[in-house]
């Protein structure tokens, strides 16, 4: 796929550049690992539940630490702090060891849910499941609760498991031993090998959300044209490059469920798009045959196709404002200002993806629609599209 004007560079994530340089470890005091090591396990409506020991303040707090970090939850609504059995190993080899690796610090490990992973991996099945023997990437696998997801939506697929933890990596091949359809890597997603091998039919991800869109990217190279990518994104306003991006990729964004993440509870989204050229790529790629136009001209009119999208929309509903037809007007004129002189013609058309917007008829160049336009999409907007408040 040719991009004329590329829009976000590929970055490696400084926390995944500190965790290749050391693992954090953080001690445990002896009076800690001994309280543990007395900790009782106890189960509850399903659930294993852990009853520590009276403590003082200062040691649960040195003890909370490792609970938070390792992926044990208090319940404060129960009272309770409800551990799954891999956080339950690692409560007990951290007592042992007498301290344990703060990997939510170094690696943002903030598990998905085994119940939200199996809904994305459906999706992703609802996509690929008619394949012979689809090839799936995770490409921050963690404890493998996003792998198990895609063997159980699609079990004839195979996984590529990638993880950055050589000792998360090692309990994933425990977990996954003699199952041929995985294969794990302790490795960077971002490393050359082993993932240029082959090109991916799908992905489903979880990524560090301080590079959330770098990891993206990275994915999205290694997929085939027309594969399908499903994953977690953060959600909120320092985020804005990165909700442009998955716009203009034609993504389908939802909120995530309160308790969409094992140990924790984080503003968050969940995306979904086919791969290959999406509405803003071909418009990108149509308008770069152009003399005279750029990227902030295209910006422009995406701005444009948004605001006679949201006109056309109250024209239909009725809700006209006083000023319509001149902000019509206006709108309209700013484009023949902007596109006339470059031989561009335009109509306000309806489009399945788009809604209401621009059509262009870019000289020598066949859209993807029967009237030989390309469809301008609707502009990203923080406040009412893609970024919506919760």
């Amino acid at each position: 796929m040719s991009n004329a004007l590329p829009l976000f560079p590929v970055v490696a994530s400084t926390a995944e550049a500190a965790c290749a340089r050391q693992a954090a470890h953080t001690s445990l005091s002896p009076e800690a690992c001994a309280a543990m090591l007395a900790t009782c396990i106890g189960r509850s409506k399903g659930r294993s539940i852990l009853s520590l020991p009276k403590l003082a303040p200062a040691l649960y707090r040195e003890i909370d630490g490792c609970l938070k970090t390792i992926g044990i939850i208090w319940s404060r609504r129960e009272k309770l702090h409800l551990a799954d059995t891999n956080s339950i190993r690692l409560f007990f080899e951290a007592a042992h060891r007498g301290s344990y690796v703060d990997t939510i610090d170094v690696l943002e490990y903030f598990p998905t849910s085994s119940e939200y992973a199996a809904t994305l991996a459906q999706r992703l099945a609802a996509e690929l499941e008619w394949m012979d023997a689809p090839h799936i990437l995770e490409p921050s696998a963690g404890d493998g609760i996003m792998v198990a997801a895609i063997l159980d939506a699609i079990p004839h697929a195979t996984v590529t498991a990638v993880e950055l933890d050589p000792k998360r990596c090692r309990d994933l091949e425990r977990r996954f031993e003699g199952d041929p359809r995985v294969r794990s890597f302790a490795a960077s997603i971002f490393d050359d090998a082993p993932f240029t091998d082959v090109h991916y039919d799908g992905a489903l991800m979880n990524p560090p959300f301080s590079n959330a869109l770098g990891h993206i990217d990275r994915v999205d190279a290694l997929l085939r044209p027309g594969g399908w990518m499903v994953g977690i994104a953060p959600y909120g306003a320092s985020t804005r490059s990165l909700a442009v991006a998955l716009h203009r990729r034609d993504a389908d964004l939802e909120h995530t469920p309160r308790l969409a993440f094992s140990t924790t509870s984080v503003s968050a989204i969940s995306f979904s798009y086919r791969t290959g050229k999406s509405y803003y790529m071909a418009l990108a790629d149509a308008l770069a045959t152009v003399p005279g136009t750029t990227a902030a001209l295209i910006n422009e009119v995406e701005r444009a196709s948004l605001t006679l999208h949201r006109l056309a929309e109250d024209d239909c509903n009725g809700t006209n404002a006083a000023n319509y037809d001149q902000r019509y007007d206006t709108c309209v004129a700013m484009l023949r200002e902007w596109l006339t002189p470059l031989g561009i013609d335009f109509v306000l058309k309806g489009d399945p993806r788009s809604g209401h917007g621009i059509a262009l008829a870019i000289p020598g160049i066949i859209g993807n629609d029967a009237d030989r336009h390309i469809i301008v999409p609707n502009a990203f907007d923080e406040a009412r599209d893609i970024w919506p408040a919760p």
